[in-house]
């Protein structure tokens, strides 16, 4: 089972249609073994939406984020 979600930041393993592999996006929906993905522009736009299987897909860490290092903890 994968530990991507909805809202986490992923990069492609693989092309997809124009976007190289390790374009970046945002994971708007998981669903059995696929996400939809949201390719955003400099401007803020959306550029694209894309299904990814959820193997072609590798999570980035979010800023100051401990997700998958143990338990999250809270800035004192």
């Amino acid at each position: 089972m994968s530990s991507i979600r909805e809202l986490d930041t992923v990069a492609l393993r693989r092309p997809q249609g124009q976007w190289v592999a390790g374009t970046t996006g945002a994971v708007v929906d998981t669903y059995h073994d696929q996400a939809l993905v949201e390719l955003v522009g400099p401007d803020g736009a959306t550029v694209d939406l894309l299904t990814v299987a959820l193997d072609d897909l590798t999570l980035l860490p979010r800023p100051g984020s401990h997700r998958g290092q143990g338990t999250d903890r809270l800035a004192s």
